[in-house]
């Protein structure tokens, strides 16, 4: 339906469309300071008027304020108690939050088109009913039409704050400020009118009827929170990752939770806590994200799958939503797969057989299979394959670091038989497995008479090696020695032992391939935020799973069965003969050790150079950005590799889009289990260095100066960084601090949270306290296990 522009409309007329000839009280609100600015305490500021008797006040508040952030709530209150939806006492439009969809899209045509940025809109429809909750209703039926077109579904409910026409936009999207444009068709309708074309969803609850919001002190705590997130690792990129359009991103992450039957406590604490969270951010009530939280509960959309059939057509529609959400141009955060692509997708790949063979006998996660049989892969096939860059990017080796909270994730189960497979592949000809403990000097004296062969270095309970390579001076050299190793290069070394010099090789190339296996805490907890983005350790693939439930099942050992030849070792043999006949086709056209590059079909290396832009981007709007992204940069490569060794199992000289399509379904695991390993090498460093601190603060009897503690640290640490550790130490009730003289002091907290240091205030809930940064906001309420007094809504 075309729609035409319309007359523009001012502030003005647009008060006597939405309010006419009625009477009550209208609110106009702003910011603190009148303008949007980051964090900015929401639009609190509230400037009553009593419509009609002030309409040209009204109008002149407007005028005289042309510079700043205007909203109004398109209803007359009762009185000047407040805005609610209970306070309502007139009220005719029909809203929607069109947002990025095209007014001409919309089945009604909108009595208001209200452009409040480039190209985003909020649009109106006039109705002749008054104060109906089918009004709200009908808004949001049409939200939810056209939501796959860009419209806000959450931009209907009573109480919503809409622009108002001459007031500024000073929201960043990267054009500025905008001065908000209105225009109006002058249609007015019969609700029904716009009901028939909109029909009213199935299911629906009224906004009055949610019901009262939890008592803050009963929702679950944030570390209860993090366990669930833990084993639903696919919600962190919406719960820690960049804030983006918050509110997409909170009611994504809001449906979700209401698909996975999170407990309403439980997804309390974790809405408030996330990075998209508005109402923390703009301090506004706990209650506004009760309200969104059950709207998004009682859309039927989000009812938890049942079924098979639900669980795909589940899956088909989380699909559409992420290519949506971007306009179709470029997948979000949460995969790099668009949904076409996603339905392309080879299902029968040897990764998914031998996924499905591996989880006939163990219930280790999937993920450490895939781990495992991408490493036999690039052993067999990196000794005749390379990338095929016009630079030399090194052979077609990956490295893994397969993570797992403890022993009953299976990762030495899943290391066992990936390890059998290898074995099952060598014969005299072919030796891949170096075992899993070295020294620098074995390892190049190993690899020195294998010219350009396949070496697969693994090693259990890593951590102890990466803190060893620390403090073993004879293994001091093997991190620098695996970097090199890596790019293909081995460093030539001559012992000279007992009077007599080594006999070595000649080999100076080599595929090494590295898997290695550890408990995730153990592991982070031996890492830092520098360690991590290091040239070394950037070059893994990190893989990292929960413990599956504990059942009886999965507990329950079985017997030998003498004489029987299971269906299972059918489909082994038949990978191991699969392996072996490919492997065998590529030495009859390669020189084993002398590989070759892999050419790609020219639409699968166009569409790998939009995946490292993507992962670059990703990568750069993150928190952890330094940290990571020399991580990122190595994983497109990796991808390449990969995408490169799933053509050559096929037999196939040319790398296809199928083969590049699996590969990047893979690298979306690699990437969300490598920003789980970072936020826990984070948090380690973290609390590493809040630990110092108080070893520091206890050395000194519990009492310094912040010039002299600060010293401590300054090789380490900058300003803002340390003073942020000892105000989450002072949160913690771990210190205290106060004004002595001329500078802070900082005392250390003792055990008995009822007893400080001699003259030391209090900290906040320790029974007193008047300093800055003990003091409680107004009103704050959150529980204390999860919120920092900074975080509580004014």
């Amino acid at each position: 339906m075309k729609i035409a522009q319309g007359t523009p409309l001012l502030a003005g007329a647009y008060f006597d469309l939405l309010f006419g000839e009625a009477e009550g009280y209208a609110c106009i609100r702003t910011f603190k300071t009148g303008t949007f600015v980051p964090k900015p305490g929401a639009p609190v500021q509230r400037h009553w008027f009593k419509w009609p008797e002030q309409r040209e006040t009204m109008i002149a508040a407007v005028l005289g304020n042309p510079g700043y952030d205007l909203y109004i709530i398109p209803a007359l209150f009762k009185d000047q108690s407040s805005n609610k939806a209970s306070n309502i006492l007139h009220q005719t439009v029909v809203y929607a939050d069109a947002d990025s969809a095209d007014p001409s899209l919309f089945h009604v045509e909108p009595t208001i088109i209200m452009e409040t940025s480039p190209q985003r809109y909020h649009l109106l429809w006039k109705t002749m009913t008054n104060n109906s909750p089918e009004l709200c209703l009908t808004g949001r039926s049409i939200a939810h039409a056209h939501s796959h077109q860009g419209c806000d579904k959450g931009g209907w409910d009573q109480g919503q704050l809409l622009r108002i026409p001459g007031s500024t936009n000073n929201k960043p999207r990267g054009t500025g400020p905008f001065v908000v444009k209105a225009y109006t068709t002058g249609l007015v309708y019969e609700l029904e009118e716009i009901q028939e074309k909109y029909p009213q969803l199935e299911a629906v609850i009224d906004s009055s009827l949610f019901g009262p919001m939890p008592d803050p002190k009963s929702w679950a705590s944030i570390t209860e929170a993090e366990a669930w997130l833990n084993i639903n690792p696919d919600l962190l990129s919406l719960y820690g990752g960049p804030p983006g359009d918050r509110s997409d991103r909170m009611w994504r992450l809001l449906s979700e939770l209401a698909r996975r039957e999170a407990p309403k406590p439980l997804a309390l604490t974790i809405a408030w806590n996330a990075s998209c969270c508005k109402y923390r951010m703009d301090d506004r009530p706990f209650e506004d994200l009760w309200r969104e939280m059950c709207k998004a509960y009682e859309q039927p959309e989000n009812s938890a799958p049942k079924s098979e059939a639900e669980i795909e057509a589940y899956l088909r529609l989380r699909a559409q939503e992420a290519e949506l959400a971007d306009g179709g141009a470029r997948p979000r955060a949460r995969g790099f797969l668009t949904p076409v692509e996603r339905a392309d997708l080879p299902r029968d790949t040897i990764v998914d057989r031998y996924v499905e063979w591996a989880g006939t006998i163990t219930d280790a996660a999937p993920q450490y299979h895939r781990a495992g049989i991408m490493t036999v892969i690039s052993a067999v096939f990196g000794e005749f394959g390379l990338p095929p860059t016009k630079f030399y990017m090194g052979r077609l080796n990956l490295w893994f670091l397969v993570l797992g909270s403890t022993t009953r994730s299976r990762k030495s189960t899943a290391r066992g038989m990936w390890r059998r497979l290898l074995k099952d592949l060598q014969d005299g000809t072919y030796d891949y497995d170096i075992g899993s403990d070295v020294t620098p000097e074995a390892l190049a004296e190993e690899l020195s008479h294998k010219p350009g062969y396949s070496s697969v270095f693994h090693r259990d309970e890593v951590h102890g090696l990466l803190g060893e390579q620390a403090s073993k001076g004879y293994l001091s050299g093997l991190q620098e020695n695996m970097t090199e190793l890596y790019d293909g290069h081995v460093r030539m070394r001559k012992r000279v032992g007992s009077g007599e010099k080594k006999k070595l090789g000649t080999a100076e190339t080599t595929n090494f391939i590295v898997n290695f296996s550890g408990v995730t805490e153990h592991v982070t907890n031996a890492l830092t935020a520098a360690d991590f983005a290091s040239g070394y350790l950037a070059r893994f693939i990190y893989c990292h799973a929960e413990p599956p439930k504990r059942t009886r099942e999965s507990e329950r050992m079985e017997q030998f069965t003498r004489g029987s030849v299971k269906t299972e070792d059918l489909v082994y043999n038949a990978m191991v003969q699969e392996l072996k006949d490919a492997r065998e086709l590529w030495a009859k056209h390669v020189k084993r050790g002398d590989p070759v590059r892999i050419p790609w079909d020219e639409d699968a290396w166009d569409r790998l150079n939009d995946l490292a832009w993507d992962l670059g981007s990703a990568a750069a709007e993150t928190e952890m950005a330094a940290m990571i992204e020399p991580v990122v940069d190595r994983m497109a490569k990796s991808i390449i590799k990969a995408t490169c060794l799933l053509a050559m199992v096929e037999r196939s000289s040319r790398v296809r889009m199928d083969h590049l399509l699996k590969a990047i379904e893979l690298a979306e695991e690699w990437f969300l289990h490598m920003m789980v390993v970072a936020s826990k090498i984070r948090e380690s460093t973290w609390k590493r260095e809040q630990d110092e601190v108080i070893a520091v603060l206890d050395a000194a009897n519990g009492r310094m100066t912040w010039t002299m503690i600060y010293k401590k640290f300054r090789g380490k640490l900058r300003p803002k960084q340390f003073e942020e550790i000892i105000t989450a130490l002072s949160e913690a009730g771990e210190v205290t601090f106060r004004i002595e003289g001329r500078g802070r002091v900082i005392y250390r907290t003792l055990v008995n949270d009822n007893e400080v240091a001699p003259g030391v205030i209090p900290a906040y809930g320790s029974g007193g306290g008047n300093t800055a940064a003990n003091t409680p906001k107004e009103n704050g309420n959150a529980p204390r296990s999860f919120l920092s007094v900074d975080d509580i809504p004014a």
